[in-house]
C-alpha cells in the first residue's frame, strides 16, 4: 500500500507542476531517502503552507509536529496546511480505499516561533528547516532558532537543512559549527539535490 501512496504523490505532482518541475514529488523522495518510518518523531520548523513533506512522513508511519506562527507571507498557512491535507486524505481515500495519514500530523502543536515553543522535551528524532533559515543567517536569531532546535533533539538525530538559494552548505556548516562549540558532536552530509538544484543538508546529531 505504501509503494502505491508514494507513487500517487509522484503522479500527482506531475499532473500539477508539469514533468520538468516536480519539486513536490522530490519532496516525497526526499522523505523516502532518509528513511522515515513509524519509530521516528519528527518536528517541522515553519513549513509554511508546503504540506507535501508532513504526509509523506505520515504515510511512512512517524508522528509529525509543525511549529510556526499562524499567519505566513499567503495568509493563515496553518489553515492553509490543514486544507491540504484533508484534501490529500479525500483523495486518498478515493484513489486508493484508505486514509493513510491516519491523524498522524499536528498543524498546531505550537501556534509561534520556534524560540517560544516549549517545554524542551528532547522528543524528536529529526527536525526538519527547509528554506526557513535564508533570512536567519546573518542575524542574533540564528542562534536562538539553533539553541531551541537542540534542545528539542533525541540522542542521535538528524537536523535537516535546506535554502532556497545556493546557501544552504552555508547555514548547514553554521548550524554544525556552533554545535560543536556548545561540544555538541555531529557530522554534516549533503543528502539530497531537488531537481532545480538546490541541495539538502543533514546535520547528525550524536548526543547523549
Amino acid at each position: 500500500m505504501l509503494n502505491k501512496v508514494i507513487s500517487f504523490q509522484m503522479r500527482k505532482a506531475e499532473d500539477w507542476f508539469g514533468p520538468d518541475i516536480v519539486l513536490q514529488a522530490d519532496e516525497a523522495v526526499l522523505i523516502d531517502s532518509l528513511g522515515i518510518n513509524g519509530n521516528h518523531y519528527i518536528l517541522f520548523v515553519g513549513a509554511g503552507n508546503n504540506h507535501m513533506p508532513l504526509v509523506s512522513c505520515a504515510i511512512r508511519g512517524a508522528k509529525v509536529d509543525v511549529v510556526q506562527p499562524e499567519f505566513g507571507y499567503f495568509g493563515s498557512q496553518t489553515g492553509q496546511l490543514e486544507h491540504w491535507i484533508e484534501n490529500e486524505k479525500k483523495m486518498m481515500i478515493v484513489s486508493l480505499g484508505e486514509d493513510l495519514i491516519k491523524g498522524r500530523i499536528n498543524v498546531r502543536k505550537h501556534v509561534g516561533t520556534i524560540e517560544t515553543f516549549k517545554p524542551n522535551l528532547k522528543l524528536y528524532s529529526h527536525v526538519f528547516l527547509l528554506n526557513v533559515l535564508d533570512s536567519n543567517e546573518g542575524s542574533d536569531n540564528f542562534y536562538q532558532i539553533c539553541d531551541s532546535v537542540f534542545s528539542h533533539l533525541k540522542p542521535n538525530s538528524q537536523i535537516i537543512v535546506s535554502a532556497i538559494s545556493d546557501y544552504a552548505i552555508n547555514i548547514a556548516e553554521k548550524i554544525s559549527n556552533y554545535a560543536k562549540k556548545l561540544k555538541i558532536d555531529n557530522r554534516m552530509e549533503r543528502v539530497f539535490i531537488f531537481k532545480d538544484l538546490h541541495s539538502v543538508y543533514s546535520i547528525n546529531i550524536r548526543m547523549g
